[in-house]
């Protein structure tokens, strides 16, 4: 199950406000199947494999619009070309 961490640093002898503290850490933590992903990662892959099948999906839409113009009107408008070279 997801956690959210916090941490506080506290300097209980000499007060130097005024001066710069480094501090150095590692934290490492691993979910219960031995991965590092958070819970907010665990559906990346399904998205992105969604957004690349909606993206093949309108350009072979797009792709079968441009040519049927083309086929009705001989050519396309240069600015169709323009922004489909730019998209």
């Amino acid at each position: 199950r997801p956690h959210v961490w916090y941490f506080a640093v506290a300097d209980c002898g000499e007060s130097k406000l005024l001066s710069a503290t480094r501090i150095r850490y590692e934290f490492m933590a691993w979910q219960e199947d031995g991965t590092e992903f958070s819970v907010e990662q665990d559906t990346v892959l399904l998205m992105h494999l969604a957004e690349v099948c909606l993206l093949a999906a309108f350009s072979f839409f797009y792709i079968t619009l441009c040519k049927k113009y083309m086929e009705s009107a001989e050519n396309l408008h240069a600015t169709i070309w323009a922004l489909s070279i730019a998209g």
